[in-house]
């Protein structure tokens, strides 16, 4: 991401995008207090700041929603100077003075800068303790992993509201995007933490502009779903992967390919047929294939969709619950669909190495393994956190630590790893 030059007045209007309702700040609140307890601090915030006041859009464990002056929070130090902990604020005059220290409400504290899509500093993701903590360069390192995820998740929420005020030329410039065929599968391999060797791929939505510019998911994915655009949207990302796909098992019969797959498939009239029909049409088997349901939108686990999820499985096909772990709605889907697997979600992922992280981490495998579920973690972004996953008992994983999403041309020469591609490249669009 850039990192632009702040202005005032442009950082007072971008502060203005994320300023999220209650229901988009209780979402958050999950995320928060996985933040909290890895780190094990009592108190976790994610703070918006303009001009003149610091907005706390979400909050652990209160909940509450609230603004105050600038000049007496603690934020504006980690607006200014980049990430900071503080073991005990009151060693230093200008953290000394705050209200919040004064009170003793705060005497730790540590925080990492939330950049807009822009690349300017509009907020922070904090903990802190009423009690004076030893901080190091791992706590920085953990916070600064987790205020990676928590920008993602601004950033779709950004998108969703920006939608609700531009009317339908978005829509309309997405449409044309699918006429024009600029949408396509990229690949990240899934990796079998025994071996070290590739076992499938999941194929990720990209969009290739006219000019070269390529589009991650936050770009377009909520407008797709806030419209029947996500089911056009599917069908073509599941078509363009099939095609090397459909080559590459020539090669290795025992590779799996896995797909997003919105919940609106579930719901539309021979949605889950025709999904069959267009693996069957490019000449793969539905047993090859790994539908990955994604939560975007709510389903309640009955009825149509357990009708719609047991026609899958009668096709042939894997079903699995997609970021497992960031909510409880997953809970009642794996509870009330027939699935055959869940994809750790990577705020999970982050926390590899904490004692609750571990905990959470356990818990969730020996729930996949006691009730027959294959179990993917996503998100492992270095060496430690795969050696960590696979002493818990994790067989397959992805993330960056071994490539971004790359085009099918690279994506190909990772059916050869670990032996050929010994310096994978990582493409920078993600």
């Amino acid at each position: 991401m850039a990192i632009v030059e702040s202005d005032p007045q442009r950082t007072q209007r971008l502060a203005q995008h994320y300023l999220i309702d209650a229901a988009a700040s209780k979402r958050l609140s999950t995320t928060l207090g996985l933040v909290a307890t890895a780190l094990g601090f009592p108190h976790a915030q994610v703070n918006i700041l303009d001009d003149t006041a610091q907005h706390t859009i979400s909050d652990y464990p209160s909940g509450e929603v609230q603004t105050t002056a600038r000049e007496y929070s603690m934020c504006q130090f980690t607006v200014a100077d980049g990430p900071l902990a503080v073991g005990d604020l009151c060693l230093e005059e200008r953290f000394r003075v705050l209200p919040g220290v004064r009170a003793g409400l705060a005497r730790s504290y540590l925080g990492v800068p939330i950049r807009s899509r822009e690349g300017i500093v509009v907020g922070t993701l904090c903990v802190f303790d009423a009690e004076p903590r030893v901080l190091t360069a791992k706590h920085l390192e953990l916070i600064g992993q987790f205020g990676a995820i928590v920008e993602d998740q601004l950033e779709v929420m950004r998108r969703t509201s920006d939608l609700y005020h531009s009317g339908q030329s978005t829509t309309a410039d997405l449409l044309s995007g699918l006429e024009g065929g600029e949408f396509a599968a990229w690949f990240q391999p899934v990796i079998d933490l025994g071996t070290n060797g590739v076992v499938g791929f999941e194929a990720l939505a990209r969009r290739v502009r006219a000019d070269g510019v390529v589009e991650r998911p936050g770009q377009f994915l909520s407008l797709a779903e806030d419209s029947d655009l996500i089911v056009d949207l599917d069908r073509e990302v599941l078509r363009s992967a099939l095609a090397p796909f459909v080559t590459w098992r020539e090669a290795r019969p025992d590779l799996r390919l896995a797909v997003n797959l919105s919940t609106r498939h579930l719901e539309i009239p021979d949605g889950v047929a025709a999904i069959r029909d267009l693996v069957i049409g490019a000449g793969a088997q539905p047993e090859w294939i790994d539908l990955e349901l994604t939560e975007t939108r709510a389903l309640a686990a009955g009825g149509e969709a357990r009708a719609a999820v047991t026609a899958l499985r009668g096709y042939g096909f894997g079903v699995l619950l997609d970021d497992f772990g960031s909510g409880w709605s997953s809970l009642d889907w794996i509870l009330g669909l027939p699935i055959t697997g869940i994809k750790v979600d990577r705020a999970v992922a982050v926390a590899l190495g904490t004692p609750i992280g571990d905990a959470v981490n356990q818990a969730l495998r020996n729930l996949a393994t006691e009730i027959d579920l294959a179990v993917v973690i996503e998100g492992i972004a270095t060496q430690d956190q795969a050696d960590r996953a696979a002493a818990l008992g994790y067989r397959h994983a992805q993330g960056f630590h071994w490539t971004a999403p790359v085009p099918a041309a690279q994506a190909e020469k990772w059916l050869s790893y670990p032996e050929v591609l010994s310096e994978p490249a990582i493409t920078p669009a993600r």
